[in-house]
């Protein structure tokens, strides 16, 4: 097979391909690089709105909610208001069972 020589036509259709190729990758390289800084606003954009609402969510369970120490002390004061009823209702009773017999009338002044 014999060589011939490049032609002036051959050579810029040559080179009318490499700028087409290299256009169409430059192009393509612009719109991932387009792309990717849409989703990093976009993630970024996403990350604040995803922060906020668990910031308002956390300060709706702590107005709504009380702590732990909190509720444990109001339970403890709870448990001694009953515990001091208990030993009042229980010193009653004992006088009421001392000091009135069964069947005794009640004494007048």
């Amino acid at each position: 097979m014999p060589s011939s020589p490049i032609t002036w036509e051959a050579l810029a259709a040559i080179v009318a391909a490499l700028v087409a190729v290299g256009s169409g990758g430059w192009a393509l390289l612009g719109a991932l690089k387009k792309e990717f800084e849409n989703t990093r606003r976009d993630s970024t954009a996403g990350r604040q709105r995803l922060y906020e609402r668990i910031d308002a969510i956390s300060k709706e369970v702590r107005d709504s909610f009380i702590h732990r120490d909190v509720y444990h002390a109001d339970m403890r004061r709870l448990d001694e208001a009953l515990d001091e009823r208990d030993r009042q209702i229980n010193d009653l009773s004992g006088r009421i069972n001392n000091g009135c017999p069964i069947g005794a009338a009640p004494q007048g002044k």
